[in-house]
């Protein structure tokens, strides 16, 4: 997998790895996908899973109310696999604040052997809960 994208309903990119395999900037990206999804819902009803452009491939699907795309080479046998794990982490932990560390480790998780990527997993979830900590922490002393 060579990068991840994650784009809000409004377009934007909240968050990505791998914008070095584009040429472009992901906020291109974003606006892109995100023109192109409600373009094919409102003509089929369906939405574009994947598109092909080059040696790169994009998957795309939904987890909640953003695009997960995930880019990889043409030939990667385990493309779909690895864009619908990064929904299912998204959609098992819809308030993990979506980074671009975040994606950054998420996207380590899914290309590395399952005892390392569970050992990412569990630092990703517990550095989020970390984090809601201290943000709870610090609205309390400011306000």
């Amino acid at each position: 997998m060579y990068g991840v994208f994650l784009i809000n309903s409004a377009g934007e990119t909240i968050a990505s790895t791998g914008v070095e395999k584009l040429d472009g900037d992901s906020a291109l990206l974003g606006g892109f996908i995100s023109a192109l999804q409600i373009f094919v819902k409102q003509m089929s009803g369906n939405q574009v899973k994947s598109m092909r452009f080059g040696d790169l491939t994009m998957m795309m699907r939904q987890a909640g109310d953003k695009h997960v795309v995930t880019l990889h080479g043409v030939h990667e046998k385990q493309a779909d696999q690895q864009n619908q794990q990064v929904v299912d982490l998204l959609n098992e932990n819809p308030d993990i604040a979506a980074t671009d560390g975040f994606i950054g480790l998420v996207s380590k998780m899914i290309t590395s052997d399952d005892e390392a990527a569970q050992k990412v997993e569990s630092g990703i979830i517990e550095l989020n809960k970390s984090l809601k900590e201290s943000a709870k922490d610090w609205g309390k002393t400011v306000f």
